[in-house]
């Protein structure tokens, strides 16, 4: 959670001399919705844009600068742990892992587009964390109020794409074994609403 609130305020950040043709791909924060804990049910999805540069001290003196654009994006997958409470082995978690991605915008490309290539400082859904039952991620306003459903380059909140002034970030994770001593169905209450609420 720490990792992704230092990438979250580096959202949006460019340099003003960056000369990135602007795309509907860079927006800052995106956030999409998941549907909630389940053998079928998704978590939420975010991706963070922000700029860099890179300085080339031999190069010629107007071009020393290169400017480039990232993308991290933070994901769930299915668990692939197997749960030892059923026989056979071979059985997976009702879960998921949580999966990064760091790529970066290559405007060579036609059309440009968001790529790994060959730099080893980008990765491709590299797995952070695994026993999760729930990743949830809030848009929250400069008023303090949720922006819901959360902007994205076509819906109709787009607007409010750049009024983002932070992300609440919940992650719910299950124990490796069974934590209680009675076994009795629990609830825990999710920050959105009764649908992604885990009982276990």
């Amino acid at each position: 959670v720490g990792a992704m609130l230092r990438e979250i305020r580096m959202a949006g950040f460019r340099y003003v001399n960056d000369n990135i043709a602007a795309s509907t791909q860079h927006n800052p924060i995106r956030i999409y919705k998941g549907t909630g804990f389940g053998s079928s049910g998704t978590c939420d999805k975010i991706e963070i844009v922000y700029g860099s540069v890179k300085y080339d001290g031999t190069a010629a003196l107007g071009s020393r600068y290169t400017y480039e654009r990232y993308k991290i994006t933070y994901e769930c997958k299915p668990s692939k742990k197997v749960d030892d409470t059923v026989p056979g082995g071979t059985t997976p978690i009702t879960g998921f892992a949580i999966f990064k991605s760091r790529e970066k915008w290559n405007s060579t490309l036609s059309p440009p587009a968001w790529s790994v290539g060959s730099d080893d400082s980008l990765y491709k859904e590299e797995q952070v964390l695994d026993y999760v039952q729930d990743l949830v991620f809030h848009a929250i306003d400069e008023n303090g109020k949720l922006i819901s459903p959360p902007p994205t380059a076509t819906n109709s909140t787009k607007e409010f794409v750049y009024k983002i002034k932070t992300v609440d970030i919940a992650v719910t994770k299950r124990s490796r074994k069974e934590f209680f001593k009675e076994s009795k169905i629990r609830t825990k209450k999710s920050l959105e609403d009764d649908k992604r609420d885990i009982k276990k």
